[in-house]
């Protein structure tokens, strides 16, 4: 099926373009329309009925889709959505959010009902099939990540490679050899989830300009799960440092490790990507690469409302830089003990 971006490929505009062209909204240059007029006939593109119709319905509701394998939500993902929440009210739309799984055919129900005017994508793949459906559809979204290719998409993301980087870099500094990235669950990777697969970029581009290589490990969502790692991380010979980008394990991490008689950061030193205030919260207070939640969170909502209220011209991009925030969890490693001679040795050397 021809979209409205393949129309904006063929005649080298953005897509925003190619809809004002469609719908008069805008004035656009006479040269500018005829190159699109001419790319849609070449390619025979019908617009989307259902989606113009929808188009002239305002329900001045907005929702964000959140897929989650959790019962409840936490302090760091709440964060996002009263951010987003509250930039709706400003606006004077609704928010609605849904942290179901959603099947195609379910996300197609609920953009054909007219129930809402937009979309926040979250949780987004590399390659999202949410965003393919919603591009076809023609149905205004915004994303709080970001795919592999992007033209002509709003979205607002950390650039997780380079707070990967800063992370390696600031634990070689301490003296640390020795560095475990600590990723979610291990189908986040295979499914090329963008945060994990970023991340492990920067990682191992850090630790090779280091000279180093380091070790990856796979966290669930859960306190239990955290628990879990914590013993594994226990028995690994000479992991003295982790980098944590999910979460969601991260309290059964710190308690497990001081279940195994271990110390934080005398024996396993920790930086996370969390919210700076969400790092405060535990014992050792957490040196943190600043996870800009609220900040991803209202912007996302904005360039939604933005685009709906026919202000944006083009895609607004915008790849957000995590600062470090030195807290207590990072430290040089322990120095090894010497190692102690023989008593039969040291009797005879006597």
């Amino acid at each position: 099926m021809t979209t409205i971006a393949d129309i904006a490929k063929r005649a080298g505009v953005s897509v925003s373009t190619v809809s004002y062209v469609l719908s008069g909204k805008r004035t656009i240059s006479p040269e500018t329309q005829a190159r699109v007029r001419a790319a849609i006939e070449e390619l025979d593109y019908h617009p989307h009925a259902p989606g113009r119709a929808l188009a002239s319905r305002r329900t001045r509701q907005i929702a964000v889709l959140y897929p989650t394998v959790t019962n409840g939500l936490s302090e760091f993902q709440l964060e996002f959505f009263t951010a987003a929440a509250d930039a709706a009210a400003g606006s004077g739309y609704a928010f609605q959010l849904s942290t179901a799984p959603v099947t195609e055919r379910a996300l197609l129900d609920l953009v054909r009902s007219g129930a809402i005017d937009g979309l926040i994508l979250m949780e987004v793949r590399l390659r999202d099939w949410r965003v393919d459906l919603l591009r076809q559809q023609e149905f205004p979204f915004t994303l709080i990540g970001h795919c592999a290719e992007n033209e002509g998409i709003d979205f607002v993301d950390l650039d997780f490679a380079s707070a990967a980087e800063k992370a390696v870099d600031h634990l070689v500094q301490l003296g640390h050899r020795h560095i475990a990235l600590i990723l979610g669950n291990e189908e986040q990777q295979v499914s090329a989830y963008g945060p994990a697969v970023r991340s492990l970029t920067g990682f191992e581009r850090a630790m090779a300009r280091s000279g180093l290589s380091g070790t990856v490990m796979h966290d669930g969502p859960t306190f239990e799960a955290g628990q879990a790692l914590a013993h594994t991380l226990a028995a690994a010979p000479g992991i003295t440092a982790g980098v944590v980008v999910s979460p969601g394990g991260l309290a059964g991490l710190v308690a497990g490790t001081y279940d195994c008689e271990r110390r934080i950061p005398q024996d396993l030193s920790l930086v996370a990507m969390v919210p700076r205030k969400f790092a405060r919260l535990f014992t050792p207070a957490l040196t943190t690469i600043d996870f800009p939640a609220a900040q991803m969170g209202r912007l996302g909502a904005e360039m939604l409302i933005r685009r709906l209220e026919g202000g944006a011209d083009h895609a607004a991009q915008v790849l957000l830089q995590g600062e470090l925030i030195e807290g207590r969890s990072a430290a040089r490693p322990a120095p090894k003990p010497d190692p102690v001679a023989p008593i039969g040795n040291a009797a005879a050397g006597a």
